[in-house]
């Protein structure tokens, strides 16, 4: 008991400690190298508060298990705390042996979990230093290794990363954006952008996308590829998401005085989503604004509703008896079954952009929409096509029967004040927007 973590069987930091402590010792004397593993599951606390902690634990256990499964036995796994996991490879030849037991990691995590008759998909972020080149000692191997594995984090989860020194300035700068972060809620330095979408047929105009940008008095627009996977991790995302919605919501009344049947959709994040007060506030928002809430969609991706089906179906719905649309965001680039599609009460899918933009250069992403399409039509569903940038992938789209198109070849993302001078031209040339 002192020395293994009871709920998983394996090494705990005490005895982790020794290990490597022992380790450090070989290793210096036979001049060999070392990998330290930090392992955060992705998203864990969402398991504990959708399915409960005995759900969570079973979790832990199982995970433990798949993990044991790839490692040798002079390896060591160990759990220190809450989904935190280190593991320690030794006497490394050259560091692709510790990449390539990551890249296994990730593959082992890839098959669904049956906890207590719910099935949970979970990803895993990883943090890899080595013995001596990041540090001699425990204390530093371990902080370098946390390091690394933030940055995968930031970089989207279900990545790894190998700490490099640069990453402690990353480290640095990612707290200095928090903070920053912080003020631009306060003093509401966020605004939005449309990107409009169009009927490929008759090209008249379908609706627009709600994308959030933030514009810094100082240096003016931050990528959301940066700032977004902050705010998730600092829980900043449920007030940045709430006014996403209701500001989408406003302008989607104002356009609906001169466009009445113009969609709205908009991106919800995954901890937005599985809020237990997403729905009530939404439509507390969609009151308030007086929208008509058949017009408004909302984008989720794969990734959001598979790891909790169940729930997700719940909320999925409530939000269709509301009125509303629900579109699957970046089709094709999720780790789902494609059981979800007839299962789940959705609309729309929307093919990812990085088909689209490979159409003309590879036969298999050419394949692959046109697979998607056509599933698409036999399923009910709306087909949107987003990153397109050339006539021809627009002339592809329309000889697949593809129903919407969104890119560049139509508009770049335009503030409020330009949007509506960019649908006055554009519907004075083709026509008035569809009508739903």
């Amino acid at each position: 008991m002192a020395h293994y973590d009871i709920l998983t069987g394996v090494p705990n930091r005490y005895l982790l400690t020794k290990r490597i402590e022992s380790l450090i010792q070989t290793s210096r004397k036979y001049n060999q190298q070392f990998a330290v593993l930090f392992l955060d599951l992705d998203r864990f606390k969402y398991v504990n508060d959708t399915l409960g902690h005995l759900a969570g634990d079973l979790l832990l256990k199982k995970v433990a298990q798949r993990l044991k499964g790839i490692l040798q036995r002079k390896d060591t796994i160990a759990r220190i705390g809450g989904d935190e996991f280190i593991i320690v490879l030794p006497n490394l030849r050259h560091i692709r042996e510790a990449i390539q037991i990551a890249e296994a990691i990730h593959e082992a995590l890839k098959a669904a979990f049956r906890l207590n008759g719910h099935e949970a998909y979970i990803s895993v972020s990883i943090g890899i230093s080595f013995y001596p080149h990041d540090g001699e000692d425990i204390e530093t191997l371990i902080r370098n290794a946390d390091r690394a594995m933030y940055q995968a984090k930031v970089s989207g989860r279900n990545h790894f990363e190998v700490y490099h020194s640069e990453s402690h300035d990353q480290d640095q700068q990612g707290f200095f954006l928090e903070n920053l972060l912080r003020k631009a809620v306060i003093h509401k330095e966020f605004e939005l952008h449309y990107q409009p979408q169009i009927h490929i047929e008759t090209k008249q105009i379908y609706g627009v996308e709600a994308l959030l940008r933030w514009k810094r008095p100082d240096i003016g627009f931050v990528s959301p590829g940066q700032f977004i996977p902050i705010a998730e991790e600092s829980g900043m995302i449920i007030p940045i998401s709430e006014w996403v919605l209701l500001q989408a919501c406003e302008d989607l009344k104002r356009l609906s005085l001169t466009y009445p049947h113009l969609k709205m959709s908009v991106n919800i994040s995954a901890i937005h989503f599985q809020q237990a007060d997403f729905v009530k506030k939404l439509e507390q928002m969609i009151e308030q604004s007086n929208v008509n809430p058949r017009f408004l969609e909302l984008e989720l991706t794969e990734s959001t509703i598979m790891p909790r089906a169940e729930k997700s179906i719940e909320q999925l719905v409530k939000l269709k008896q509301l009125g509303l649309k629900i579109a699957v965001d970046d089709f094709g680039t999720g780790f789902s079954s494609l059981s979800y599609l007839r299962r789940f009460p959705i609309d729309i899918l929307k093919i990812d952009q990085s088909f689209i933009k490979s159409l003309s250069s590879s036969y298999d992403d050419a394949s692959i929409v046109t697979a998607i399409i056509k599933m698409g039509q036999n399923l009910r569903l709306s087909i949107i096509a987003e990153g397109v940038e050339t006539e021809k992938q627009f002339k592809f789209l329309r000889q697949q029967g593809c129903d919407y198109a969104q890119g560049y070849y139509i508009s770049k993302p335009l503030p409020f004040a330009e949007l509506q001078e960019f649908l006055k031209e554009w519907t004075a040339i083709i026509g008035g927007n569809t009508d739903g």
